[in-house]
């Protein structure tokens, strides 16, 4: 039986290869880290390797939609990406919204993983029917992501997709971190389109209840469930009606204090500098002696 609120399963991409496989996700990891970016942090360090150079395109990006991504309410809409610095010091996180992470969840994986590099500037396409495809985009090259982003919609039949695209390397503004990962993979675009609602315990109770967001206080280390949501109360009586299962607010404070140890020892695993190295003790208690 396949959990609420999530779909068990990531997409792994090898660009070089032009190949595609589906992975299981441990249910584990969705009770220790919740979604979202801490499940992109966790896949990058199951997938990555410490010694290779940063400039290596196998060096993966990964993408992850949260339980609460694609629900039926306003602000459920929010992932994370996971990647190598181009830098070389650490790993980089970004915080995506929009239609991009409900499109990911829509096409049946809770996450996508990008290996290698094209040959040639390309885009890729996943959907829940014909799978994931490179395709060609070296008219697209030069184009910022805006500009981009539209010349892709334009192609594109039915609702249901999102586009999560790159700038050009010769724009004034220049790449983000994010972008030139993608930059080096001859990535220009990935474009996502899926029809497969996500299913959860219960879409009353979730209607009912709503997000609560609120833009005054901080929710940055609940933004994991997919959702910007008011404070920890509110988003474990969400969780829980999505999830089927009782979610206390102090289950889920120590998921988003998990997920800010790994980050931080994975930064340091990967040679960056991180504000706060957790302590053996640290990762111990929380469960993460994995990375010791």
């Amino acid at each position: 039986m396949r959990m609420q609120g999530y779909w068990g399963r990531v997409l792994v991409v090898d660009m070089t290869e032009e190949t595609a496989q589906e992975l299981p996700i441990p249910e584990e990891w969705f009770r220790a880290y919740v979604g979202g970016e801490g499940l992109a942090v966790r896949l990058f360090r199951y997938m990555a390797d410490p010694v290779m150079p940063a400039s290596e395109p196998d060096n993966p990006v990964v993408i992850a939609a949260g339980p609460l991504t694609g629900a039926p309410l306003d602000g459920c809409d929010l992932g994370a990406a996971a990647f190598r610095s181009p830098d070389g010091r650490g790993i980089g996180t970004a915080r995506l919204g929009g239609a991009f992470p409900v499109a990911l969840k829509k096409s049946g994986f809770d996450a996508l993983v990008i290996m290698g590099a094209a040959e040639s500037p390309s885009l890729l396409s996943v959907d829940d029917e014909d799978g994931a495809q490179v395709v060609d985009a070296e008219d697209l090259w030069d184009s910022d992501a805006a500009e981009t982003a539209r010349a892709i919609a334009e192609t594109l039949k039915g609702t249901g997709h999102g586009v999560l695209a790159i700038g050009s390397e010769d724009s004034d503004e220049g790449l983000s971190p994010f972008e030139s990962v993608f930059a080096e993979k001859r990535l220009k675009a990935v474009v996502v389109q899926g029809s497969m609602e996500p299913e959860f315990a219960d879409t009353g109770a979730m209607k009912r209840l709503g997000t609560g967001a609120s833009s005054s206080e901080d929710v940055s280390d609940l933004s994991l469930t997919g959702a910007s949501v008011a404070d920890a109360g509110h988003a474990s009586r969400l969780l829980s009606a999505a999830l089927g299962r009782p979610v206390s607010g102090d289950e889920l404070l120590s998921a988003a204090e998990r997920v800010r140890a790994m980050s931080c020892a994975v930064m340091s695993g990967f040679g960056g500098e991180s504000e706060t190295t957790p302590s053996e003790e640290t990762l111990l208690r929380l469960g993460l002696e994995w990375l010791l």
